[in-house]
């Protein structure tokens, strides 16, 4: 437990911030999607309606004196398939090591924060594009279409965004400001930020495969940073993916932090 202590230490504030950002926007999300959260004994976990082991259905240790193997049995109470275990590189190593075994170690995706969003300005929209608010059922439909032709090549189960965003609430709140860009009248793009206090975070940023290597993931980043600094918002962030980082390094997000995921099947013997 010392270890694991001694680490927290080199975790910077601007890190812990932006990672809560990203637990608050995956409760937010989970709980407007007819899901799950239990928080409680140092342990988040959000639960979606949706069966797919890993994102969606994942928790995460929040305090890290809890140890490992509790952090574990916990987790097995709450789920009743696999999940993720998302683990904060640097303050998290023996939870990643206690489900994937140390050779499991892999490169966390980085957690990238931008300050005073406002001073990107507006984005500049070619004049072939549209990108339109989401306002009602029908933009969340192609938020829904965007998204599930964007993750098919990476094997993502068809129904699991008709099942995540299933209420239009979960991208019509108040808090959610969400677009989608349109070629030619059909949907290409399409990104969303939650907008909570000065931390403000981006999700579920997506371009359908026809349409990428076009600029429209940065398109839409933009469009909604400059809503989220309309807003308030003092600091965006986001978690990247390997591919999607160095465009967000180019928009002017910096790393702060990183994430590991390690993907648990349920398991009955006790640890």
């Amino acid at each position: 437990m010392g270890l694991v202590r001694e680490a927290v230490a080199v975790v910077s504030p601007v890190a812990l911030k932006a990672l809560d950002a990203h637990v608050a926007y995956f409760r937010t999300f989970t709980e407007r999607g007819g899901g799950t959260v239990v928080d409680g004994g140092g342990i988040v976990s959000w639960r979606s309606r949706h069966p797919m082991g890993f994102l969606v259905n994942a928790v995460i240790r929040v305090d890290p004196a809890i140890e490992a193997a509790e952090v574990l049995r916990e987790a097995d109470r709450r789920f009743a398939t696999g999940y993720e275990v998302v683990t904060l590189a640097g303050r998290d190593e023996d939870l990643f090591d206690l489900v994937t075994g140390p050779d499991g170690r892999a490169e966390p995706d980085p957690i990238q924060v931008l300050a005073n969003p406002s001073r990107l300005g507006e984005p500049s929209v070619p004049v072939s594009l549209e990108v339109r608010t989401v306002t009602d059922s029908g933009g969340v439909e192609d938020v829904i279409r965007v998204n599930r032709e964007a993750t098919a090549p990476l094997g993502f189960p068809d129904d699991l965004f008709p099942t995540i965003f299933a209420d239009p609430a979960s991208v019509l709140a108040d808090d959610i400001e969400a677009v989608v860009a349109y070629a030619h009248g059909q949907p290409v793009a399409t990104a969303q930020v939650h907008l909570r206090g000065a931390m403000a975070y981006v999700g579920w940023v997506a371009t359908t495969p026809t349409a990428m290597r076009g600029g429209l993931g940065t398109l839409v980043t933009t469009d909604v940073i400059a809503r989220a600094g309309h807003r308030g918002a003092e600091t965006v962030s986001l978690m990247a993916s390997p591919m999607g980082a160095p465009v967000y390094r180019r928009i002017g997000f910096f790393d702060v932090a990183g994430l590991r995921g390690a993907i648990r099947s349920q398991r009955s013997d006790p640890l």
